[in-house]
């Protein structure tokens, strides 16, 4: 199938996208009991060797994030909920869509976590958003969480458009303040990499962090986390195969 499609030159991302939304329908069949077969026998691993890797699309650092979140509480397109939701994003990783629809009884406010679900989760898949294992991280994602009042049914009157004024808002800011423009992703994607740090000046092999990071993201693949973090160690050396004389 891929080599059919690499033969009609299709690009690389284009095939990629293919090979996802095929297994996004995988994963529908599955879930509505239509279809027995794991995901890996639909749609192996295997199909995606021999495709380019995208570029990351990179992170904002850490310090043009957080500036950019101080100055989301007075801009005009933003407000304290534009500020609360975009420390959702940084602090938990969570997709723009994710955040918009949460309710106050997808909030674990002892434990520091979030409950993702219903068609605004990433791939329609259900998932605990939980840095119990990471200390710190737990530390900014609880201050995240106990922003938010208390009370509210949906977290946010209009979640979907406080995400639009959060993108204009952020994209204003950026312009102003000489930042290099990365939107809401750019957010996103600083937790990604202030985890995957964290988790490596833990002690944590990089693949098995980013095995954990795709997993905090809703992703099926570590390989789907270098979009957002180039790699930041040396892949481990391959062991040569003894060839029997």
């Amino acid at each position: 199938m891929v080599r059919a499609w690499q033969a009609d030159e299709l690009a690389h991302v284009t095939i990629k996208n293919r090979l996802s939304s095929l297994r996004k329908l995988a994963i529908a069949l599955n879930t509505l009991g239509w279809n027995a077969t794991p995901l890996e026998g639909l749609v192996p691993d295997e199909l995606y060797q021999g495709l380019r890797r995208s570029a990351p699309r990179g992170s904002s650092s850490s310090a043009d994030a957080d500036q950019i979140i101080a100055l989301l509480a007075t801009h005009p397109r933003g407000g304290t909920d534009a500020q609360r939701f975009a420390r959702l994003l940084r602090c938990a990783g969570l997709q723009r869509e994710e955040a918009a629809g949460l309710r106050e009884q997808d909030l674990d406010r002892t434990a520091g976590a979030v409950w993702v679900s219903g068609a605004n989760a990433k791939g329609g898949r259900a998932r605990r958003v939980d840095l119990a294992d990471d200390q710190h991280g737990r530390e900014q994602f609880l201050a995240a969480l106990n922003a938010i009042p208390v009370g509210r049914n949906w977290l946010w009157t209009d979640g979907d458009r406080l995400a639009r004024d959060v993108e204009e808002a952020i994209r204003a800011i950026c312009e102003a303040e000489g930042i290099v423009a990365k939107g809401q992703h750019g957010l996103h994607a600083t937790f990604a990499e202030d985890f995957l740090r964290r988790q490596l000046a833990a002690g944590v092999v990089e693949d098995g962090a980013r095995d954990a990071l795709a997993q905090l993201l809703g992703h099926n693949r570590r390989s789907v986390t270098y979009q957002y973090v180039p790699r930041l160690t040396p892949r481990p050396a391959r062991r040569k195969r003894l060839v029997e004389a």
